[in-house]
């Protein structure tokens, strides 16, 4: 009887035993299954506030920044005080958009191969100058080519029918002066187009072929 008593408190141990085991895995299982649920949920909120906060700060810093108006360019911008026994560009009365790229380029007063040509050049005059090299001789036919193409402006254009045509001797010198060209038509509208050898031919060819060209230079 008594071994019957001992063995059956021994077995109602045991299974208390397993119970708790039982019990005690269980609540460990659920508490590890829960646990990711809960980690994985708090980083998409973390993620999202995130996303929220980068949204708010991107449009703070456009606000803060706008674009600026582009400035218009006036005569009166670009101010070149009277010295006695210079002349000004300003007292050639050029066009405003001839103007505009003048001042760009830093010019103020013109050389005196520039003063002396220029005023007879502009009536219409034909013009021979001699003078070193550096002295403004490119800059002052061009810029009586350029006036006057634009004050005595056609009707129709057409393509490959350059109004202006300025021959170089040598690649560089056309190079160089298609550069000045340029710079001082910059806001006339007017297009320049320099030929040469050395390059693309096709690549010439389709600039003269394709489009209206006002100054063309070439060697």
């Amino acid at each position: 009887m008594l071994k019957k008593l001992i063995s059956s408190l021994s077995g109602k141990k045991d299974a208390n035993k397993d119970g708790s085991k039982q019990s005690h895995k269980g609540s460990t299982s659920k508490s590890k299954s829960s646990h990711p649920r809960d980690k994985h949920q708090g980083g998409k909120q973390h993620k999202a506030s995130q996303k929220q906060d980068y949204k708010k700060s991107a449009n703070k810093k456009h606000k803060q920044k706008p674009k600026a108006p582009k400035k218009v360019w006036k005569p009166e911008d670009f101010v070149v005080p009277v010295e006695e026994g210079k002349v000004r560009f300003h007292d050639l009365q050029l066009t405003d958009s001839q103007m505009q790229g003048i001042q760009e380029l830093g010019f103020q007063y013109c050389t005196p191969i520039q003063a002396q040509s220029l005023p007879a050049a502009l009536r219409g005059q034909d013009v021979i100058g001699q003078a070193q090299t550096g002295t403004g001789k490119s800059a002052a036919f061009l810029t009586a080519v350029i006036n006057r193409i634009l004050n005595e402006p056609l009707d129709e254009r057409y393509a490959s029918e350059p109004r202006a045509l300025i021959v170089a001797p040598t690649r560089e010198l056309a190079l160089q002066i298609g550069k000045d060209a340029e710079g001082l038509a910059k806001y006339t509208g007017l297009n320049v187009v320099t030929v040469v050898g050395g390059m693309s031919y096709d690549d010439q060819r389709r600039l003269l072929r394709d489009h209206v060209v006002d100054i063309l230079v070439a060697t």
